[in-house]
């Protein structure tokens, strides 16, 4: 067992690993890097994947994105779909340059900017569905749903992927497909599954599940890609 997605997609590229479980960056850097390639990946409240939110304050006046020109601004950490890649790609279509337009400020905590947001120390946030919810910020904020509003939502962002490397035959990557997959039909299964990850179901995925994602790293992330060692987080 590795302690951080990094080190599954290290382990993977240095073939000291043949399958992995990361997050949604991660089939990114490894196919870049290796060819690794997602063959299932995680459904949670029926959905293949999740969304961003960008949330304001409910008394704010700020309507969009194009709004926060010159506002304060919390993203989350350089490699978080969330509240990152996404919020600032939907920045740049909307004509923001999001590292000059706005002021903007690191948390990497996503619960902690949707509790910056609620208590007013910035403009707005980004951060996943619904980071307003998770226990830390509604049993302290328990009004912050109401006192907080969603001015823009992402497309969908791919699902937490289960990987394996590209030189792995096809034989044994299709016993652990249905190996997981079994997993996720199984009683049991279901029950690890929701304990450890909050994970419904197991369902089948492929590379091109991520093509959009990677547009989004290429717009906002432009280095990504040319770095030989990118990092996922």
């Amino acid at each position: 067992t590795l302690a951080s997605y990094a080190l599954v997609a290290e382990g993977t590229n240095a073939t000291l690993l043949y399958t992995g479980w990361g997050g949604p960056i991660d089939p990114v850097p490894t196919h870049h890097q290796n060819g690794a390639y997602p063959i299932t990946a995680s459904v949670r409240n029926g959905v293949k994947g999740y969304k961003a939110f960008v949330v304001v304050k409910s008394d704010s006046p700020i309507q969009s994105l194009k709004d926060f020109k010159g506002k304060t601004f919390a993203f989350g950490d350089t490699l978080s779909a969330s509240s990152n890649l996404y919020p600032k790609f939907g920045m740049q279509k909307e004509g923001l340059n999001p590292d000059t337009d706005l002021r903007a400020t690191k948390i990497s905590n996503q619960s902690a900017i949707a509790i910056a947001v609620y208590q007013g120390q910035v403009d707005g946030g980004a951060f996943y569905d619904d980071a307003r919810k998770n226990k830390e910020v509604i049993d302290k904020f328990p009004d912050v749903l109401t006192k907080t509003r969603i001015v823009w939502t992402s497309p969908l962002i791919p699902a937490d992927p289960q990987f394996v490397r590209k030189d792995l035959n096809k034989t044994t990557v299709g016993k652990l497909q249905a190996a997981f997959l079994k997993l996720s039909d199984d009683a049991q299964g279901k029950v690890w599954l929701k304990d450890l990850f909050t994970i419904d179901a197991l369902v089948k995925a492929d590379d091109a599940d991520y093509n959009e994602l990677r547009e989004v790293i290429k717009a906002v992330n432009p280095t990504f890609f040319a770095s030989p060692t990118p990092t996922a987080k």
